[in-house]
């Protein structure tokens, strides 16, 4: 009986050991460097769908890590993506709305950056335990549109959902 405990007891404390984890990565494009974050639980080592989320106007954020983390769950392994560059972080919704206009003004550049974030949610298979052969695309408002542009660019994915996307 004392050895079913400890079982249970060790099952229990494996499973509280696991958390949703959100990792800084950086890559560069469009001359410049991005920096985003590979998110997902690591309670399990098996390889799963992954997905680049575009945040909204705010751009990469404590709100948005969290619910990157919520959108992974056990499920998927998220790479939140910065479409803006090191650095930009808007704060209020006058410079969101400044630093999303710089995007908008150049779409070649839009697709270049989120291409490129896509590309290194592929490559993160030693970092993170993401099927690079089963990857999609969601964002919301301006996340939405540049997950939108993903999709218009042509680019291997299974699938996009824009909530709210232009």
């Amino acid at each position: 009986m004392r050895t079913v405990i400890a079982l249970c007891l060790f099952a229990l404390s494996a499973t509280a050991l696991a958390a949703p984890r959100a990792d800084k990565v950086s890559w560069t494009a469009d001359g410049k460097t991005f920096d985003g974050y590979l998110v997902w639980d690591d309670a399990s080592k098996a390889p799963r769908p992954g997905l680049v989320m575009v945040p909204n106007w705010y751009g990469v954020n404590d709100k948005a890590i969290a619910k990157a983390k919520t959108i992974a769950g056990s499920d998927y392994v998220v790479l939140l993506a910065d479409v803006y560059g090191r650095g930009v972080r808007p704060a209020n919704s006058d410079e969101a709305g400044k630093a999303a206009g710089a995007v908008y003004a150049n779409p070649d550049g839009i697709r270049l950056r989120v291409a490129a974030a896509l590309a290194t949610l592929r490559g993160a298979g030693k970092q993170a335990p993401v099927d690079a052969t089963r990857i999609g695309a969601i964002g919301f408002c301006f996340g939405g549109a540049m997950a939108l542009e993903l999709a218009r660019s042509g680019a291997d994915i299974a699938g996009v959902a824009s909530f709210h996307g232009n």
